[in-house]
């Protein structure tokens, strides 16, 4: 009875909104069957709920919504499903209590509910964001939510929905913690999960992209912020522009390692006191390399700031750096205010705790015609192994001194995290 518009329906809910999913929409709506032609009670509740979570697709829903899940609910008041719809009906105009009163009569009826636990989660993010929400409520929300997206993975390990959930908590409990590299590195295991399984998903690959770029990873962040553009460019205009400074500064490090040894550089170095017991960078890679977070032991860097590479605005901030050999890295700092270091700023840091690895990273190629149009024929892409250390604005030292209270700001990321 119901087998087409299941399948339709499956195929709209993957789509971001459109004039044609509002024409399939309509379509898939008038497949079911008129709800007083039906007899029994199951059907009747079968065919309400479908009409209701076709409508849940619509950006603004008409109170139609919650009048056909109510009707749903005195017909089968024990079916998870209904609740559910109830829920988002109710989580879409903000009554957000009743949304979970309902969220828990579904998870009441089946503790192991696959999608209300991912809905869960979600909920009890989203409510951290509250001006009136304290940081002790912050943190027990945040440990709850994760708590959620790890059992909605427990019940099955296939469902891309619930890796995005978890993926989504842990990256807003890691902004709340100040960003550390290993809590971003957990991060992004859970959403390379949730692209595994909900490749179609363009917020999944967007955030994946901002996750990737914080971590210096700025090749896979260019193909993360492309992808969710191209499908859904609409929705996801401000991506093409991620993916265009992230661009620039991978070829930004390509091109200051290249003059890394210019004359102008090497007056900088310098000013680099030799200090007895300091490890060269190269070093430390060698290490990074092995496979070795660190040489075995804590070792002290110093380095020369040479330029900021990612836009003020970033967290973490990026800065290409290179020691007194001239080798280059990369130098991510959280919390830190782009006006805290500039040109020529000699650094220190100590590995650990700071942490360093060698990146593989894809730079695009884009070959333009004499006219200035794409070549149908672009040239293949190159390599670059980009050094990134991974530090945090408590850790340095800046022309020998800790940063100042002033220089330091709270941790900020700017993602997709939708209900």
């Amino acid at each position: 009875m119901f087998s087409d518009f299941d399948r339709r329906y499956v195929d709209l809910s993957r789509l971001p909104f459109s004039d044609e999913v509002q024409t399939g929409i309509d379509a898939a709506v008038q497949l079911l069957p008129a709800v007083d032609s039906l007899h029994s009670a199951s059907e009747k509740s079968a065919t309400l709920l479908r009409r209701g979570r076709a409508k849940l697709l619509l950006p603004l829903i008409s109170s139609e919504v919650e009048t056909d899940l109510n009707k749903a609910l005195k017909l089968s008041p024990e079916d998870p499903d209904v609740w559910l719809a109830m829920a988002e009906a109710l989580w879409k105009r903000n009554a957000v209590q009743e949304a979970r009163d309902a969220l828990s009569s579904a998870l009441r009826i089946d503790p192991n509910h696959q999608r209300a636990t991912v809905m869960m989660s979600r909920m009890l993010r989203t409510s951290c964001n509250g001006r009136d929400v304290t940081a002790e409520q912050r943190t027990a929300a945040l440990d709850e939510a994760i708590a959620l997206g790890k059992k909605a993975v427990s019940i099955s390990s296939t469902d891309g929905d619930s890796w995005f959930a978890l993926g989504l908590a842990i990256l807003q409990q890691t902004v709340l913690q100040g960003m550390s590299a290993g809590n971003l590195k957990r991060t992004l295991a859970t959403l390379n999960q949730a692209v595994s399984f909900s490749s179609w998903n363009p917020d999944v690959w967007y955030n994946r992209g901002v996750v990737n770029r914080s971590l210096g990873r700025y090749g896979q962040a260019v193909s993360d912020f492309s992808r969710a553009y191209e499908l859904d460019p609409r929705g996801l205009s401000g991506a093409k522009g991620l993916a265009a400074t992230s661009l620039r500064m991978l070829k930004g490090f390509v091109q200051m390692s290249a003059e890394c040894a210019s004359r102008e550089n090497k007056k900088m170095l310098s000013r680099i006191p030799a200090k007895k017991g300091e490890t060269p960078m190269s070093t430390v890679q060698e290490a990074a390399v092995a496979s070795s977070a660190s040489p075995g032991r804590t070792v002290f860097c110093s380095a020369a700031i040479v330029s900021l590479l990612s836009p003020a605005a970033d967290q973490p901030l990026s800065f290409f750096a290179i020691d007194k050999n001239a080798t280059p890295f990369c130098i991510l700092i959280p919390c830190c205010l782009p006006t805290a270091l500039k040109r020529g700023d000699v650094v220190v840091f100590a590995v650990p705790p700071a942490i360093v690895e060698i990146t593989e990273q894809v730079v695009p190629v884009e070959v333009e015609s004499d006219a200035g149009a794409s070549s149908a024929a672009p040239a293949a892409p190159s390599k670059v192994s980009i050094a990134v250390v991974h530090t945090e604005a408590g850790q340095i030292l800046v022309n020998g001194r800790p940063l100042a209270a002033s220089e330091i700001c709270s941790a900020q990321l700017t993602t997709r995290q939708f209900q």
